[in-house]
């Protein structure tokens, strides 16, 4: 059996960023906090690297992923109309393309396109991070019960500090430096 518990920098890592639009994000509670967070995940994508992807729920209507994060993205998102990610057209194929087995995946709603995202990854055999103070739904009791259901489908809940040091493995780590002072 694969252990789950840590991440696996040389079997490939992916963020996935999930929904962020303004109409989703201006009604989370604690949405800068979230933000924060998301943002952190994607300058630390950026800096070790990593592949980000980044989907956008029935853009016609619920608008465009916000300019905060769009800009610090150099792909173009995946449109869709499924609440699961691995609904959106040639998503899937990138991430097979890419070969990877770790995705941590960040974004709103939890309880609707993050947690379907993260329960269909973890079926198809995907290591599926989610760090915890990266996602929110529009009320707490639906975040927790998403978390809840996401890790007993085998996601691996964590926060974004955890996620980042756990990949980085050590201060050695030749990004360690700009890592610090995302953090901080």
């Amino acid at each position: 059996m694969k252990d789950f518990s840590t991440i696996d920098g040389d079997e490939g890592i992916l963020l996935l960023v999930v929904d962020v639009q303004e109409k989703l994000l201006n009604v989370i509670p604690e949405k800068q906090k979230v933000l924060t967070s998301i943002i952190r995940l994607i300058k630390f994508a950026n800096h070790t690297d990593i592949d980000i992807l980044l989907t956008e729920q029935y853009p016609k209507g619920l608008g465009r992923t916000i300019e905060t994060i769009k800009k610090l993205i150099a792909r173009e998102p995946f449109a869709k109309t499924t609440f699961s990610a691995i609904g959106a057209e040639g998503l899937m194929t990138k991430i097979e393309e890419l070969g990877i087995n770790n995705i941590i995946v960040c974004g709103i709603e939890a309880h609707i396109c993050v947690q379907q995202t993260v329960i269909d990854l973890t079926n198809r055999g995907y290591r599926v991070y989610i760090p915890i103070d990266s996602i929110s739904s529009r009320n707490n009791q639906d975040k927790s019960v998403a978390i809840n259901r996401m890790e007993h489908a085998g996601g691996i809940i964590s926060t974004t500090e955890s996620v980042i040091y756990e990949f980085i493995k050590d201060s050695k780590h030749p990004c360690f430096k700009e890592i610090v002072k995302l953090i901080k």
